[in-house]
């Protein structure tokens, strides 16, 4: 018997990653490296480690590969090479990957079930397995290829633990990648659902992540709903701060320490020395809820866009399918640190509150979640106005010039005015086309405005205006908020997004665009 533990890690990320000479290696390096030779029963461990996309290459070489995701069909085949070298009857698989490796990870436990896995194959073999995989699930011919393959070849074998931090974009693709296509086409036959031979699987998921080409691929189907072999957890914190490579790991080595347990508890042994260095990154540790929360919407990211992401309601025992709130986002919450606070407070419209929207930022969190089916009543009172570079317009906005009538294609809403203010409601949905999320769910608000919540969600508030025009914005309204039984009243239209809204950059929490109790 032995453990196989295969380690995928993200794009241009690798085991000698430096920052200003300082080693910052991602949860995944750590992973590996805190495994032991042997478990306390004897049984060996072996390991294997692939450096992410891109990594150790010349900078054009660096790029194309990171951007379109060139070689990661390769990292799959060669992963699925060395099982194949290492694998016995009686051994326990163990899989774990971040970002794109998270992809890497999942689509090779795919490629497991639809093809399984010859002992010590050729890599002639290996080609053979992965045109088979390739191959249109939808088409049964293919399937009955599939099913012949395996059982000359050998089955498909168990995955004791399936263990991945952050996987993202559509199938596990970032979002830019598909401006031309390029991404979705090359990439789409890859299998990255929940497969009946993984016996346990963990996500580690961030709260705080807003670029539209990191939006999460998360276990949505019937399989990924069972808590029982299932857990999707939510943490604080962006990206990396979640699967690792920040020099500051207050924030990783939280998430780091809690994977290493869902491991653990399936068999993985590790090094005491190693643990004993993260030993005090629980949960409730000063050094992890207050750890430096990193910003992510920088240079390039900032330019091509962001909105935030739908996780649950930030309270305890908050499930949604197999999602939860980790108990260190809610520990961050109720303490913030004192150079970032607050961390996305709460706020019950039960009784009538009130927010501060601004004009500035694209998004303002609120800290309400809207409850599906809950009727709730919107009203800006009266002489309030915000500005649209030089031009004041209260909540109902204005029809603009005739310029702007003519040209109302750049607004993000287009049925109502320019500067009305308007809301979303950021929701899970049904995952779209390539494993897409869902847009928001957007709709009018004006001067007063009464709604039924359509989905459960964080609400969130923005002036209407084209999506590049937010930087002459000026000054905020205030906006009471009320749960209600009663009759609607007013425009309160939903709205269809087009894609322009995709485009759509978020406000982090806390700071003067957040939306906050006045």
């Amino acid at each position: 018997m032995k453990r196989l533990f295969v380690c995928c890690d993200g794009t241009w990320n690798s085991d000698s990653d430096e920052f200003q000479g300082v080693p910052v290696p991602t949860n995944v390096v750590r992973f590996f490296n805190a495994l032991s030779e042997h478990g306390d029963d004897g049984v060996e461990q072996l390991r294997y480690y692939h450096a992410g996309v891109g990594a150790n290459e010349g900078w054009l070489r660096r790029l194309i590969d990171g951007a379109i995701g060139l070689g990661l069909s390769r990292d799959i085949r060669t992963a699925y090479k060395w099982l194949s070298d290492h694998y016995e009857e009686d051994s326990e698989i163990f899989v774990i990957g971040f970002s794109r490796g998270a992809f890497t990870a999942r689509s090779l436990v795919g490629m497991l079930h639809h093809c399984g896995l010859p002992h010590e194959a050729t890599w002639a073999l290996v080609k053979q397995a992965w045109n088979l995989y390739r191959l249109d699930p939808k088409v049964p011919e293919n399937l009955i290829r599939q099913e012949r393959f395996r059982i000359e070849n050998g089955k498909p074998p168990p995955v004791r633990f399936l263990g991945v931090w952050e996987t993202v974009g559509a199938l596990g693709i970032p979002e830019i990648v598909n401006l031309f296509g390029l991404g979705r086409q090359r990439f789409e036959f890859h299998d990255t659902t929940l497969s009946p031979e993984v016996e346990r699987a963990a996500h580690g998921l961030a709260i705080d992540e807003q670029r539209n080409n990191f939006l999460p691929t998360l276990w949505t189907d019937e399989d990924g709903c069972d808590p029982a072999r299932v857990t999707q957890v939510w943490f604080p914190g962006v990206h990396a701060d979640v699967g690792g490579g920040y020099k500051e790991t207050g924030l990783s080595d939280a998430t780091l320490k809690w994977m290493i347990g869902e491991a653990a508890q399936y068999g993985a042994v590790f090094e005491s020395e190693m643990l004993n260095q993260i030993a005090n990154a629980g949960p409730l540790s000063p050094s992890a809820v207050h750890g430096v929360l990193h910003n992510s919407l920088t240079g390039f990211y900032r330019k091509i866009g962001f909105r935030p992401r739908s996780f649950p309601y930030l309270v305890k025992s908050s499930r949604r399918c197999s999602e939860s709130i980790s108990d260190l986002a809610l520990a961050r919450q109720a303490s913030p640190p004192i150079f970032q606070a607050p961390y996305r407070p709460n706020i019950d419209p039960a009784a009538a509150v009130q927010v501060r929207v601004f004009a500035s930022p694209l998004w303002n969190w609120t800290g309400i979640f809207m409850k599906e089916g809950v009727r709730y009543r919107f009203k800006v009172p009266e002489g309030q106005t915000w500005l649209d570079g030089d031009s004041a317009s209260g909540a109902e906005g204005t029809p603009g010039n005739w310029a702007q009538r003519l040209f109302a294609w750049p607004k993000r809403v287009r049925g109502a005015n320019w500067f009305e203010l308007c809301g979303a409601i950021s929701y899970p949905g049904q995952p779209g086309e390539a494993a897409v999320p869902p847009q928001p769910f957007y709709f009018r608000i004006g001067r007063e405005v009464e709604i039924k919540a359509p989905y459960s969600g964080y609400l969130y508030c923005f002036a209407n205006d084209a999506t590049w025009a937010y930087w002459n914005n000026q000054g905020s309204l205030r906006v009471e908020i009320k749960e209600s039984d009663g009759l609607p009243t007013g425009k309160g239209a939903a709205y269809a997004p087009s894609d322009e809204d995709l485009t759509a950059p978020a406000t982090a929490p806390g700071g003067s665009g957040q939306g906050q109790p006045s």
